[in-house]
């Protein structure tokens, strides 16, 4: 009968811990030890996503600094509220009476909030050359030839608070730290080309911008580096700055080199791009471009163009996949223009929390100050963000999602992971969402094991020494083990 007990007993343990379970931890604790981690703060946390039931966890309810894991989150808020085919609507209107081709008052661009307006990133997104043409082309059908007033951009639909007051001041100036707000164009981004130094001793010089962006100014201190350093170059300025400075590196040479800066103010900008494209079409403009600080009265305007973004789960893919930034702040404040009226980034942060509770996911763990991960002050656990995406793995839009996020080792996909888990039962079959910011390396989603059955996993390392590229191999092999169970 002992015997019996012993086998029953030997059972149940085994349905209780995976067979891979020991090899699992067995990594985790080498690991642990690294260079890399053993000062470090790693919360892990990996369960089945079908009852919950936990494979392995540590430190799994500690707030880590999650970097572009956030992103998951704001994504999965979006698509909850939002749906994945709502469009924004930017328009156009004139203001004013028009008499014998002379429009006595404004065109006025009126921003929706889309963050593709004019993007290169979406194939269905009309880049901002073409676009500026076909608004052009409506305003020209008009038979207007000359304008008295001037071309006006709102991007009072948002708040104007295009940056967190606690990034750091080095990402700002850059593409990765673009502004949010009301009306954005050409990705909030310009290219900054240089005519490379052709040696370490000459400094490399300022070209051009493209688009140019009329009153920028560069205080350039850049370095030539050596031959294949890469680009180490930082643009330091805040929103609404016009006086950028540049430090850092590119590597000497005898062609050109370009960088990617934030445009200080997207929506004046989209207003004089759109004065200089009809000045080339022979359309007098008598006014400098402007921005409005108080609210247009559109019920006395005249609509004349409508421009509608791509849905809502094409937007989702940039920012899982290319981890794109300034489309993960556009969503989360849009969800709160859309659901309360009003948006900001604060209410945006209230939602989100209020969508997890909804999936019953506690949040005692969450500081939401963004939302694509760039601020250190964004908080979330490994339990936290496990629970989210078992929760998610029920919903009627959880196949949507899961196409948002990058697939391991497909050659084919847009995001990083082409040669993650190569050869391994990881290719084409994790779903993988990375994050990093300084000393913080972290890998959140889902994978299959051997008999097809999904698990969630999250992996939040935070004040690491070394290099991110040792954690992330890490973890790597973390979730090759896990498709092994």
């Amino acid at each position: 009968m002992k015997n019996v007990l012993i086998i029953v007993l030997f059972f149940f343990i085994a349905q209780a811990f995976p067979q891979n379970a020991a090899e699992f931890k067995k990594l985790f604790q080498q690991y642990k030890k690294s260079d890399e981690l053993l000062h470090a703060q790693w919360s892990i946390y990996a369960a089945y996503a079908d009852n919950g039931k936990v494979i392995f966890a540590n430190d799994e309810d500690e707030s880590c600094a999650p970097a572009s894991n956030m992103k998951l989150i704001t994504t999965a808020a979006g698509l909850h509220y939002l749906g994945k085919d709502y469009r924004y609507t930017t328009e156009v209107y004139t203001s004013g009476r028009l008499n014998d081709g002379v429009l006595d008052g404004n065109i006025i661009i009126r921003g929706g909030g889309d963050p593709t307006l004019g993007s290169s990133l979406i194939a269905s997104s009309l880049p901002l050359h073409e676009l500026m043409n076909q608004w052009v082309d409506s305003i020209a059908a008009r038979g207007i030839k000359r304008i008295t007033g001037s071309i006006i951009a709102d991007d009072l639909a948002f708040e104007r608070e295009p940056v967190p007051g606690n990034w750091f001041y080095a990402d700002m100036g850059n593409y990765y730290g673009a502004s949010a707000g009301g009306l954005c164009i050409n990705d909030n981004l310009y290219n900054l080309i240089f005519t490379q130094g052709k040696d370490e001793a000459t400094p490399p010089k300022v070209a051009r911008t493209e688009p140019e962006i009329p009153g920028l100014n560069f205080d350039n201190q850049l370095r030539s580096g050596k031959k294949g350093s890469g680009d180490n170059a930082y643009i330091f300025a805040a929103p609404y700055q016009f006086n950028a400075t540049i430090r850092g590196s590119i590597p000497m040479g005898d062609g050109e080199f370009t960088i990617r800066g934030s445009i200080p103010d997207p929506a004046l900008f989209a207003a004089q791009f759109l004065k200089q494209s009809l000045l080339n079409r022979g359309i007098t403009v008598n006014s400098e471009a402007q921005k409005t600080l108080t609210p247009i009265r559109y019920d006395r305007a005249t609509l004349i163009a409508t421009h509608f973004s791509p849905p809502l789960a094409a937007i989702l893919e940039v920012i899982n996949k290319r981890s794109f930034n300034l489309y993960a702040e556009q969503v989360l404040r849009t969800i709160a223009f859309v659901k309360q009226g009003k948006g900001s980034l604060s209410e945006g942060a209230k939602l989100v929390e209020a969508f997890l509770k909804e999936l019953n996911v506690a949040t005692g763990a969450l500081m939401v100050e963004d939302g694509s991960g760039l601020s250190r002050i964004n908080m979330i656990s490994a339990k936290l963000m496990g629970d989210m995406l078992t929760g998610l793995s029920k919903k009627e839009y959880f196949k949507d999602y899961l196409s948002t996020i990058s697939l391991a080792g497909d050659p084919s996909d847009i995001g990083f992971f082409k040669s993650f888990g190569k050869g391994t039962p990881v290719e084409m079959n994790a779903r993988i969402k990375s994050g990093t910011i300084q000393q913080v390396k972290c890998h959140s989603g889902y994978v299959r094991d051997s008999k097809g059955r999904l698990i969630v996993f999250s992996f939040l390392a935070n004040n690491h020494h070394g290099s991110s590229s040792a954690i992330t191999g890490y973890h790597e092999k973390l979730v090759i083990s896990l498709s092994k169970f």
